[in-house]
């Protein structure tokens, strides 16, 4: 908390004293910086770290913990920017190529090489600003678009549509009435999770039933649309 440089910034953190595991600093210098710090622990060789491992034998004990050198980190990307979401090492910023074999094993967590919506959304808006500024700051930290939304939305509107023409011939419900209220909703919302929005409430309940689904066709649906590219 006392530095007043990158240098010093670094020597601190590099005393391995925080919490696991990322980082991102800034200095009124201009320099930026990334890590994903923490007692990360040397793991001895001839096991899978992926999977479980022996812990009835000494051979599978950590041998120490790994270098600060050797955590990833990134830094004065010429991108300009860092965002960290809980999103993986290398997605910290475009254009890295680094992968989990540049560093000792399982130093990079489980979701490596991983986007999540909110690390993916601040990407963007980060990527469209050049000259950024406090509102900007701002209003990329409180942004609150829901991108899953892209995907799931036309999908389940689909699926309604499809339940409409094959339920046309029967007897309106108080259920029906109830499903097409939340459709009408789901329809007309912007995507934003805010404190008043109805469809942001509907989307997110709707979205968690779908984990539900038993049915082979309604499944293959949604896996699909829920698949990244």
């Amino acid at each position: 908390a006392t530095a007043r440089d990158t240098v010093a910034f670094k020597a601190a953190i590099a005393m391995n004293r925080l919490s696991y595991f990322n980082l991102i600093w800034a200095t009124t210098e201009g320099d930026i910086g990334y890590v994903q710090t923490g007692q990360a622990p040397l793991r001895p060789e001839g096991f899978n770290w992926e999977k479980m491992v022996p812990g009835w034998t000494s051979d599978s004990l950590y041998k120490g913990e790994v270098p600060f050198g050797q955590l990833p980190i990134v830094e004065n990307p010429l991108t300009g920017f860092l965002q960290n979401c809980n999103v993986a090492a290398n997605v910290v910023t475009p254009g890295l190529t680094f992968t989990k074999n540049d560093f000792a094993p399982n130093v990079l967590y489980g979701h490596y090489a991983q986007y999540r919506a909110r690390g993916a959304r601040a990407t963007r808006l980060l990527t469209e600003v050049e000259q950024a500024t406090i509102e900007d700051g701002r209003r990329i930290a409180f942004d609150a678009y829901v991108p899953p939304a892209d995907l799931w939305v036309p999908v389940i509107l689909q699926a309604y549509a499809e339940h409409r023409r094959e339920a046309e011939n029967g007897t309106q419900t108080e259920a029906d009435r109830r499903l097409a209220t939340a459709v009408r909703l789901l329809g007309t919302w912007n995507r934003y999770a805010t404190r008043h929005s109805t469809g942001a409430t509907v989307f997110r309940f709707w979205r968690l039933a779908c984990n539900e689904l038993t049915s082979s066709v309604g499944r293959d649906r949604f896996v699909i649309a829920n698949t990244p590219g």
